[in-house]
C-alpha cells in the first residue's frame, strides 16, 4: 500500500494574516484485505473528495470522505481527508476524533511513520483553527520529527509561531520550508509578512514578486504588496495594487485596506465609497464601519459619524481607542451626559489615561457639575499626557489639541 504526492489545500480561517495549509492525501490503493472492486470504489472517492476539496466545497468533501471511512474503516487514509475537510467546515471537535482514529490506526498500518505524521498534522491544523497555537506547534512539532523534510508540515508550523508572535521561530521554518520547496507560496506569503513586520520591505516584495511569478491571480500578494505600499506612503501604487486584488477577489478586506489609503490622503468621499463596499460584503467588519465613521465625521457628518462609531462599539467592543473617539464625538455635537458615561467607561479600565479623565472633567463642566470637572482636572494635571492605549490601527482624537480646534493622529 502507498499513498502519494501530497496537494496543498489552502484553508483560511480568519484574516488575518493568515493563509493555512492542509495536506490532502490521493491514495492509489492496493489493499490486500479488499476486493479489486472495494479498491477501485476507494479510490474514485478518494479523488472525489479531494477535487471537492480543492474547489472549496468541503461539505460534498466530508461526504465522500465519510464514504471511504465506510468502505475502508481500518485504515487512516478516509479520517485524515476527512478531518481536514471537518477543518476546512470549522468542524474542529470532529477533526479532533478523526485525528485521534488515525493516530490510533497509523500504530499499526505498514508505512506507519508516514500516516502518523500526516494525523499529526491534521491535529495541528485543528488546534491552530481553535486558536491554540502552543498545542497547534506541538503536534506540529511531532509530525516534523517523524519526516523532518516535510515543508508542510515546516509551513504549518510557522504559521501557528506567527499567530502567536513569534517571528524568529516562524521565519526559521518558512525559510526551510521554502528550501524544500520554493513552489509552496503560502510559505511565501508568511516570510512577506514577517518581513514587513519587520519593516524589510525590500525583502518583502521580493517573496511577493515570486508569489506572483508561481500564481499571477493570488489576490493574498497583491494585497499585502499594497500594505507595504502604504507603510510607505506610496499611495497610488498602493491603490493599484488594492486594486488588483480587488479586480481578481472582490472581498471585504481589500475593500477596506483600499478605503484606508483614500483616508490617509485625505479623500474621504472614496474612503466612505470603499468601506460601504467592505460592509456589503461582510457586515461584520467593525473597522470598516469604524474607519467610514471617521470619514463621515472628517466631512462633517457627525450623525452619520455616531452611528458607524456605535455599529463598530457593538461588533467589537475591546477597542479603547474607539470609545474614546466615540465619546469625543458625542462630546462634540453637545450629548455631554453621554460622553461622559463613555470616558467613565474608559477611565475604569485605564485609570492614568489623561484624555479621557481631560474629556470627562470638561463634559461635566458643560453639564453645571464644576465639583466633578474639578476633580477630573486635578487627576489629569498629574498623568502623563504621552500615555494612550496601544491600538496603533486606530486614530484617537486627543481633546487636549481638539479643544483647540486641532486634531491629531
Amino acid at each position: 500500500m502507498r499513498f502519494v504526492a501530497p496537494k496543498v489545500l489552502t484553508i483560511r480561517f480568519r484574516s488575518t494574516v493568515a493563509v493555512l495549509v492542509g495536506l490532502v492525501l490521493f491514495a492509489t490503493i492496493s489493499i490486500q484485505a479488499q476486493t479489486h472492486d472495494e479498491r477501485l470504489k476507494a479510490q474514485e472517492l478518494i479523488n472525489a473528495g479531494n477535487a471537492h476539496l480543492l474547489r472549496g466545497d468541503s461539505e460534498q468533501a466530508v461526504q465522500k470522505f465519510s464514504q471511504v471511512v465506510i468502505l475502508l474503516p481500518n485504515l487512516a487514509i478516509g479520517y485524515i481527508n476527512r478531518g481536514l475537510a471537518l477543518v476546512a467546515l470549522n468542524r474542529l471537535s470532529e477533526a479532533l476524533e478523526d485525528a485521534d482514529k488515525a493516530v490510533e490506526l497509523s500504530k499499526s498500518a505498514p508505512d506507519a511513520k508516514y500516516f502518523l505524521a500526516m494525523a499529526f498534522q491534521l491535529k495541528g491544523h485543528a488546534f491552530k483553527a481553535k486558536n491554540e497555537n502552543q498545542t497547534s506547534v506541538e503536534e506540529f512539532t511531532k509530525a516534523i520529527e517523524l519526516e523532518p523534510n516535510n515543508p508542510r508540515f515546516l509551513h504549518g508550523r510557522g504559521t501557528s509561531y506567527l499567530f502567536m508572535g513569534k517571528l524568529d521561530q516562524a521565519l526559521n521554518d518558512f525559510n526551510k520550508a521554502i528550501e524544500l520547496d520554493p513552489s509552496i507560496f503560502q510559505s511565501l506569503l508568511n516570510r512577506a509578512i514577517i518581513h514587513r513586520r519587520n519593516k524589510n520591505y525590500e525583502a518583502s516584495l521580493r517573496d511577493l514578486d515570486s508569489v506572483l511569478k508561481l500564481d499571477p491571480t493570488n489576490a493574498s500578494a497583491f494585497n499585502n504588496r499594497g500594505n507595504i505600499q502604504k507603510d510607505q506612503k506610496l499611495w497610488s501604487d498602493a491603490i493599484l495594487s488594492f486594486s488588483s486584488a480587488i479586480s481578481i477577489d472582490p472581498k471585504s478586506e481589500y475593500f477596506y485596506n483600499r478605503a484606508k489609503v483614500h483616508h490617509d490622503k485625505g479623500d474621504f468621499t472614496n474612503a466612505i465609497s470603499d468601506n460601504s463596499e467592505a460592509i456589503k460584503r461582510d457586515r461584520n467588519n467593525d473597522k470598516a464601519y469604524y474607519n467610514r465613521g471617521i470619514a463621515y465625521n472628517r466631512l462633517g457628518k457627525n450623525d452619520l459619524a455616531l452611528d458607524d462609531l456605535r455599529r463598530a462599539m457593538q461588533i467589537n467592543d475591546k477597542s479603547s481607542a474607539r470609545r474614546y473617539n466615540y465619546g469625543f464625538l458625542l462630546f462634540q455635537v453637545g450629548r455631554f451626559a453621554e460622553a461622559r458615561n463613555e470616558m467613565t467607561t474608559l477611565i475604569l479600565r485605564h485609570p492614568k489615561w489623561k484624555a479621557a479623565h481631560v474629556l470627562r472633567g470638561e463634559a461635566a463642566a458643560r453639564m453645571g457639575d464644576a465639583a466633578s470637572a474639578k476633580k477630573d482636572r486635578e487627576i489629569a494635571s498629574g498623568l502623563s499626557e504621552a500615555w494612550k492605549p496601544d491600538e496603533e490601527e486606530f486614530l484617537i482624537f486627543d481633546f487636549t489639541f481638539a479643544i483647540r480646534g486641532q486634531e491629531i493622529k
